[in-house]
Order: C-alpha cells, then sequence, then structure tokens
C-alpha cells in the first residue's frame, strides 16, 4: 500500500509541474502580430518593426520561460524521485536488517542450545566420573574393613574354640592325677602337662588379646583414614555441587 501512495503522490507531482510550465507559454502570439498590422498607418514602419520584432521576440520568450519551466520541473521531479528512491532503499534496507537480525537470533539461539547441551553433557560425565571415584575409594575401603572385621571374627572364633579344648584337657589331666596320687611318678607328668597348658593357655590369652587390640585399632584407624580421604570428601562435596542428576 505504501508503494502505491509513494507512486501516485510522483504522478501528481509530474501534472504539477506540467500546468506551472504550460502557465509560462504565451497562449496567442499571432494575435500580437495582427493587432500590429491594423496600426501600421501611422507610423508603419516603426509599428511593423516592433511587431516583426514581438513576432520574434515572443517566440524567445515563451521558449525561455518554457525552459526555465522544464529545468524547474526536472529539478522537482529529481528530488522527488530521489527521495522516493531514498525511501526505498530504506524499506528495504529495514527488511534486510530485519531478516539479518533474526538469522542472528536463530543463529544465537541455537549456539545458546548447543552450549547447554554441552554443558550438561559434561556435567553428566563429571558426575559419572565422580560417582566411579567415590564409589571405587568405598569399596576400598569396605573391602580392607570386611578382612578386618572378618580377622577379627576369626582370631575370637579360634580363640574361644581352643580355650574349650584346653580347658577341657586340663580338667581331664587333674581329675586324672587324682588317680594316680600315689605314683609319685606319673604324678610328676600329669603335673608337668598340666603346667604347660596352663603356660599354653596363658600365651594364647596374650596372642589373642594382642591381636584383638591391633585389630580394634586398625579398623579405628581405617574409619579415621576413610572419613579424611580426600577423595571421597572431594567427590562427595562436588556431587553436592552439582546436584542431583
Amino acid at each position: 500500500m505504501n508503494d502505491v501512495l509513494d507512486v501516485s503522490n510522483i504522478i501528481s507531482s509530474f501534472k504539477a509541474v506540467s500546468t506551472n510550465a504550460q502557465q509560462m507559454i504565451p497562449s496567442n502570439p499571432i494575435s500580437a502580430i495582427a493587432a500590429g498590422v491594423s496600426n501600421l498607418g501611422t507610423s508603419g514602419f516603426n509599428v511593423w518593426n516592433n511587431h516583426i520584432m514581438a513576432k520574434v521576440a515572443i517566440p524567445l520568450a515563451g521558449m525561455n520561460l518554457a525552459g526555465a519551466g522544464v529545468a524547474a520541473a526536472g529539478n522537482i521531479v529529481g528530488t522527488i524521485l530521489h527521495d522516493w528512491h531514498e525511501r526505498k532503499m530504506q524499506v528495504i534496507n529495514n527488511k534486510h536488517q530485519e531478516r539479518l537480525q533474526k538469522e542472528q537470533n536463530r543463529h544465537n539461539e541455537a549456539v545458546l542450545k548447543e552450549q547447554h547441551r554441552h554443558e550438561e553433557y559434561m556435567i553428566s560425565e563429571q558426575r559419572k566420573v565422580l560417582e566411579k571415584i567415590l564409589e571405587v575409594s568405598l569399596a576400598a575401603y569396605n573391602k580392607k574393613a570386611e578382612l578386618l572385621m572378618a580377622q577379627m571374627n576369626c582370631i575370637q572364633s579360634t580363640y574361644q574354640q581352643e580355650l574349650r579344648l584346653i580347658n577341657e584337657n586340663i580338667s581331664f589331666l587333674e581329675h586324672e592325677k587324682v588317680k594316680i596320687k600315689d605314683n609319685m611318678e606319673l604324678y610328676a607328668e600329669f603335673s608337668h602337662d598340666i603346667r604347660e597348658r596352663y603356660k599354653t593357655k596363658n600365651e594364647l590369652a596374650r596372642a589373642y588379646n594382642e591381636a584383638h587390640v591391633n585389630l580394634t585399632a586398625a579398623i579405628k584407624c581405617l574409619e579415621l583414614e576413610k572419613a579424611f580421604d580426600n577423595n571421597i570428601q572431594q567427590s562427595t562435596a562436588q556431587l553436592k555441587i552439582l546436584g542431583d542428576k
């Protein structure tokens, strides 16, 4: 619609210029010559000469006026065309800039989406690495703890079983020693065996207590080491920062 209005304005301007040019041209230079001939008797030659000059001068003046009108019209038309061209070029340039801006916006949006997708992917991969580090670190400590607890259970079970057997053997020897109290040689042997059993029992108790203390200390140290392990602490902290999946 704007293009149609612009063209109609140009046509109107053309018509106005044409009208102005026509008004500058004499309508009938011949009538002026005829009026000069009717007065030829009084001063025929001068009048005739004047009209002859007028005959020549009027068309020349008309031509000069017409030329000036055409030049002025040309300037007006040139200005109108220039302004119209500038407006058209501005409209075209604006549309071009809008298309470029839309393309740039779509490009920026695509870049942001790709960056967001890449960041999510990197965060996901980083989370997997941290989870694996945490899993391996915890598994290592759990294996150590399981081994220490298995050893603890083993020595406790073994100690209880051996202690029971030694006590049973001591009880048997003491019971048998009463029967042979009249036989000094056998009595002395039984007494020696009983003392050896007690000695063994004490040695077993010392060994068990030492092992129990060391295993208990190792378990405590392992718990402290796990609590202050850099891999576990850093992985746990980083996973909290990354948040849930």
